[in-house]
């Protein structure tokens, strides 16, 4: 009885462990969903800051730090 009892534990064990382990496609998928959605978020970055300069008009704003594009009319 008690190794009956073991084993159904080992087992337990084991498939929590195995349907908890990524493989090394779930680890290229989720690289790849990372891939897109900062891709994504650099070309919306740079519509936002292309629309703000062509609403600005493209006036060019010289700092001590050097050359910087106004963004706000």
């Amino acid at each position: 009885m008690e190794s009956q009892a073991a084993e159904r534990i080992a087992s337990e064990i084991y498939n929590a462990m195995h349907d908890n382990v990524a493989t090394g496609t779930d680890l290229r998928d989720l690289e790849r969903r990372l891939k897109i959605r900062l891709g994504s978020l650099i070309i919306a970055a740079g519509g936002l800051l292309f629309a703000g300069e062509l609403e600005a008009g493209g006036r060019a704003n010289t700092s001590s730090r050097g050359t910087m594009i106004t963004l706000i009319a």
